[in-house]
């Protein structure tokens, strides 16, 4: 089984979006590796956690007009919107800030380029 086919065919249809905040694909776009292992006793804590990092985090969600969310918004629409009645009204739900609702929004490009710490040291 590959690791795209363990998230699109068991972890996705578990039905909670914050998964997408805690998988991690190794590029600069992708949400930050903790440094700390998911437990069972905390991990709906740890996903809450993830989910408020990412989306407070301006490289991911830019609240300036218009309103930039991060390409995963957009690849996984469907399963934000379970939790919520718009892609902004599910970000606010972590923001430590909420964003005003808009109507207007742009996705950010994701970033592929492999998230290698060498090249963040220079």
């Amino acid at each position: 089984m590959s690791l795209s086919a363990l998230e699109t065919d068991i972890i996705r249809p578990l039905g909670d979006p914050r998964v997408h905040f805690v998988l991690n694909c190794m590029t600069i776009s992708c949400p930050r590796l903790p440094r700390t292992p998911f437990t069972a006793d905390a991990l709906d804590r740890q996903r809450d956690a993830a989910a408020g990092e990412f989306t407070n985090d301006p490289r991911h969600v830019r609240a300036t007009n218009p309103v930039a969310p991060s390409a995963i918004f957009d690849c996984f629409t469907s399963d934000f919107l379970t939790r919520a009645l718009s892609l902004i009204a599910y970000v606010n739900l972590y923001r430590a800030q909420p964003i005003p609702i808009a109507d207007r929004f742009i996705f950010f490009d994701h970033d592929w380029t492999i998230n290698d710490q060498s090249r963040l040291a220079r």
